[in-house]
């Protein structure tokens, strides 16, 4: 990532805030006995802030796929 700060707030508001609330959601969504499957496009799909891995290091059990451009997280 570059030394920008605007990149850096840009990278911050656009990528890592969103995937945190979209982290929160399927984590109160699963406690009802429901598989849920969750689509998100490919900024939000990889990376280290990326959903998926937000939701494992909640210890949530999910399954992802891959497509073109977007990845279908199934949490059990």
């Amino acid at each position: 990532m570059q030394d920008d700060p605007f990149v850096k707030a840009f990278y911050v508001v656009n990528i890592v805030n969103r995937n945190r609330a979209w982290a929160e959601w399927p984590a109160e969504r699963v406690k009802r006995p429901v598989k849920l499957l969750l689509a998100v496009g490919a900024a939000h799909a990889v990376g280290p802030d990326s959903v998926p891995l937000m939701l494992e290091k909640r210890g949530e059990n999910l399954e992802c796929v891959q497509y073109v451009g977007v990845a279908l997280v199934t949490l059990a």
